[in-house]
């Protein structure tokens, strides 16, 4: 017997003994799909891209402009996103990778939001300008 199942019998009351088969593989199986199900549902939405905001968070917000934007991913003719170069208007420069497209342009002005996930957001005044 591999353990798989086990016999038993239940004897009824017209004195008939019925055989009672236990399958724990079946309720193994239950129990790991259902445990699946639960994971899937913690599973978050957020990324680089993602226009869902925390409640309660704390985020801090800091202008500049990018300097450069350089394709990233296996092909370059079709990148999956852009690393980015930004002077802040503290003077500080930092480097961002973020996916999406199109790139952000050159010289455009940005908001540099740091929080969950970090990203860069062309500033409403170059959107209405670029329109």
């Amino acid at each position: 017997m591999d353990g798989s199942s086990f016999s038993s019998s239940i004897t009824t009351t017209a004195g008939l003994s019925v055989p009672m088969i236990v399958r724990p593989k079946k309720a193994y199986a239950m129990a790991f799909a259902a445990f699946a199900l639960v994971l899937a549902g913690c599973a978050s939405g957020f990324g680089a891209n993602s226009q869902e905001a925390s409640v309660n968070f704390v985020s801090r917000v800091e202008d500049g402009a990018v300097l450069a934007s350089t394709p990233v991913g296996a092909n370059p003719a079709a990148p999956t996103g852009f690393l980015y170069t930004v002077r802040l208007s503290s003077g500080e420069l930092i480097s961002l990778a973020q996916d999406g497209r199109p790139a952000i342009a050159d010289g455009v002005p940005v908001v540099v939001e740091y929080g969950h996930v970090t990203r860069i957001v062309p500033q409403a005044a170059a959107l209405v300008g670029a329109a």
